[in-house]
């Protein structure tokens, strides 16, 4: 039986960038690789958030995006 063991995690955080000509809401995405596989969901939430006050822009969603090694 395969196993999925966690190789790494990203921090994401989607934010409103502008808008474009036609009056609609652009949106951009940072990413963040190598975060540690002991930061809690409250500890990313707490940076991405952190992260928006210093951009002075609306923050969309923070994202946690995970990587597995299937093994078996």
């Amino acid at each position: 039986m395969a196993e999925a063991l966690l190789a790494s995690q990203s921090l994401v955080i989607k934010y409103k960038a502008g808008i474009d000509k036609e009056g609609k809401d652009v949106f951009r995405r940072q990413g963040f690789s190598n975060i540690s596989n002991e930061a809690t969901v409250d500890n990313l939430s707490a940076v991405g958030h952190a992260i928006g006050d210093i951009l002075y822009t609306q923050i969309c969603s923070v994202l946690k995006e995970e990587s597995f090694e299937l093994m078996g």
